[in-house]
């Protein structure tokens, strides 16, 4: 972004780098006891499919940095207490025009600190509690907590959410009804649909329906691509001998 005309440029588009990881563990609890040994397969279609009773899972997410060395800017100043009346007097349509009147009212004073050209910012990391029941038949709960963490001085900060999502899931077909208390005191209702390998949601669907207490809306949608536990494909070639999970049920 040029600064002083607020365009977006084509040059410099990698204004830094960084790095960053996730972290997780899961445990699962089959609804039957499978065998200790090992079977052969010959496809990953061919591995049986087994229903699980609940599963426990924990993990840490976006943990990491990016640093900004190029077209970047940062001013510290110490003190909250300065009172600036008639801003609105100010020309401040750009980048550039801001920092020249911020500095031009502090500089020189005991406020103003220091000013670098790089900034490090550490990424939302949080701490995730996940916790899915198979309740009846195609029916599930899935109970997640997140908390934020972070690190550093300078960060962006994840919201802590609280869900309970019910859900109805066949191959073909889920529905999820995710209810959710966003930062601890503002409830949300979302909703999202699966058909086979294509899902579309919204995590606030009130947002589409009401401008009353507007907030934000979002909506998301994934395609996933796996492999069948259980079923594999007929082999097209006529003459070739049928492989044993051709039969097996999913």
């Amino acid at each position: 972004m040029d600064y002083k005309t607020n365009k977006i440029s084509d040059h410099n588009l990698i204004n830094g780098n960084g790095w960053s990881y996730d972290l997780g563990i899961t445990y699962i609890r089959k609804s039957k006891p499978t065998s200790l040994k090992p079977m052969k397969i010959n496809k990953p279609c061919q591995q049986k499919c087994l229903d699980y009773t609940f599963k426990i899972g924990a993990s840490l997410l976006d943990v990491g940095k990016v640093k900004f060395n190029t077209n970047a800017r940062r001013y510290m100043f110490d003190t909250t207490n300065v009172v600036w009346s008639g801003t609105h007097a100010y020309d401040m349509d750009s980048p550039n025009n801001f920092d020249s009147i911020v500095i031009q009212y502090l500089a020189g004073s005991q406020y103003f600190l220091m000013k670098k050209n790089n900034l490090t910012i550490w990424l939302p990391s949080a701490l995730s509690i996940q916790i899915d029941f198979h309740t009846y038949k195609n029916f599930y709960i899935n109970l997640t907590a997140i908390k934020s963490i972070h690190f550093g001085n300078q960060y962006v900060l994840r919201p802590t959410n609280l869900s309970i999502t019910p859900r109805f899931e066949t191959r073909f077909f889920e529905l999820n009804l995710p209810l959710t208390l966003y930062e601890n005191f503002s409830p949300r209702v979302g909703l999202s649909l699966r058909f086979m390998n294509f899902t579309i949601g919204t995590e606030k669907i009130t947002g589409f329906f009401s401008s009353y207490n507007f907030s934000g809306l979002d909506l998301y949608f994934s395609l996933k691509v796996n492999f069948l536990k259980g079923k594999c494909l007929p082999s097209i070639n006529p003459f070739k001998k049928r492989s044993p999970c051709d039969f097996l049920a999913f």
